[in-house]
């Protein structure tokens, strides 16, 4: 599986980390099943500061070239918040992964072919419109 460079942001915070890369966990270890979709903000309803997902987009380049050419530390089992408010960077330790996962776990059950045909609007109940953004790099 191809690492996750994975940022959002909604109003004046913005979040990074990198999903299924040495070791760490991928998207669904963490998120097995949607929130439901009153749970969830929308920038068309909260909206989001335009240089928020500037400065998020410039991390995740950041992420993605430090991945291809092997230097550093990217943001496996971790997740940076940024809130642009108090101009606070904020680094988080995130759960490994799963033993349990159905994509990347030890018994997993998804295959390649149920990934391209995957129905992201169905499982989420909701339209692809959102603000997250992520790059597969790698």
């Amino acid at each position: 599986m191809q690492p996750l460079v994975s940022g959002a942001a909604i109003g004046l915070e913005g979040q990074l980390t990198v999903y299924n890369y040495n070791g760490g966990p991928c998207y669904r270890c963490l998120f097995p099943t949607p929130p439901p979709t009153t749970a969830c903000q929308r920038c068309s309803d909260s909206g989001v500061l335009g240089i928020v997902p500037g400065i998020i987009g410039c991390q995740q380049a950041l992420e993605a070239i430090k991945i291809a050419s092997d230097v550093g530390e990217p943001l496996s089992r971790r997740m940076l918040l940024f809130d642009a408010l108090t101009a606070q960077i904020c680094i988080v330790k995130i759960r490994g992964r799963s033993s349990q996962c159905e994509v990347c776990g030890e018994n997993a059950t998804f295959t390649e072919k149920q990934f391209q045909e995957f129905d992201y609007e169905k499982f989420t109940q909701s339209p692809l419109s959102m603000c997250t953004s992520h790059i597969l790099k790698q």
